[in-house]
């Protein structure tokens, strides 16, 4: 691939707009308590993947399983996109039911970027949670909800937004193609039905301003989060020489359990078996593995999505 194939996360996602999971449960991270603390002092400068309102994080997350039972997952499939972007489908945010939001991080403005999709977690109260649900409920998103519109013929490429609640046992999840975009150029993002327009709302607030649902009383502070496992697919690629800059090829440890020759389809893998490698890894680092070098997509293993 070349590297135009390359998207960095970091500048594939507006606001609601286009950015690109499989479905289970399987193993995360949750929040620990760290004196860890990042020196960002000599960082390379830092551009917003996630509205200013949220500050860099300072903390670091210490590796830790996290509850596979969720309580709300907003992500955005679809659309147009890479392969590996699509795989890896970063969830705009995620809240699980032991107390843990997860959304994006800030990430350099740099090409090539990390390996891996960049994450921020925050603590959320038990009051937060049944704060979080009582506004979805008033926005009618504990209940099945029609989405569609004609207006969305005049849109291609768009992405899915994607959003499942889980409350007292049953699981509601809305589907709703194009969402803010509207119907077309001209429009202000408005939307075409109140359905639609609450949908919009809730994630709007959500996404930038999770206080204003949650309650900035109800979430800790913002950290670095550092996966517990990660879901990853490889292939093998044969010319190197296409790509600007010149990629670095890394051994691929044989201690791993994982032989890359049969990770065609997704397959986990345990943070303490790669962490190190895929934390110094970016989007143009590729892997040997006997006499073959391999393109590996990861993503962290995020509750609710298994291989």
């Amino acid at each position: 691939m070349e590297r135009r194939n390359f998207i960095a996360a970091a500048l594939a996602v507006p606001v609601m707009g286009l950015l690109a999971a499989c479905g289970s449960e399987s193993t995360g991270d949750s929040l620990q308590t760290s004196d860890t603390t990042v020196d960002t002092a000599a960082e390379t400068p830092a551009v917003e993947t996630t509205p200013p309102e949220t500050e860099p994080p300072a903390t670091v997350v210490e590796a830790a399983p996290l509850s596979g039972d969720l309580v709300l997952s907003y992500t955005l499939p679809g659309g147009f996109t890479t392969r590996e972007f699509a795989f890896q489908n970063p969830p705009v945010a995620l809240i699980t039911a032991d107390g843990t939001l997860l959304s994006g991080a800030l990430t350099p403005a740099i090409f090539p970027g990390p390996l891996l999709p960049q994450h921020q977690a925050q603590t959320v109260s038990p009051e937060g949670i049944d704060a979080l649900l009582e506004a979805a409920d008033a926005a009618g998103l504990l209940a099945d909800v029609d989405y569609s519109t004609d207006d969305e013929l005049l849109i291609a490429d768009a992405p899915t937004a994607t959003l499942t609640i889980v409350a007292d046992g049953a699981t509601y999840t809305h589907e709703a193609y194009a969402l803010g975009v509207g119907g077309g150029p001209g429009t202000g993002g408005s939307e075409s039905t109140p359905e639609r327009q609450a949908l919009l709302d809730f994630l709007n607030a959500l996404q930038s301003d999770p206080a204003s649902i949650m309650g900035a009383e109800n979430l800790g502070a913002s950290a670095e989060y550092v996966p517990g496992a990660y879901q990853l697919t490889a292939s093998p690629i044969d010319d190197l020489s296409a790509f600007d800059p010149a990629p670095t090829v890394t051994p691929w440890p044989a201690d791993t359990g994982i032989e890359l020759s049969s990770a065609t389809d997704c397959v986990e893998i345990a943070r303490e078996a790669v962490g190190d490698l895929f934390d110094a890894a970016t989007q143009l680092t590729f892997f040997a593995e006997g006499d073959l070098t391999y393109q590996v997509t990861a993503r962290p293993a995020y509750p609710g999505t298994s291989c």
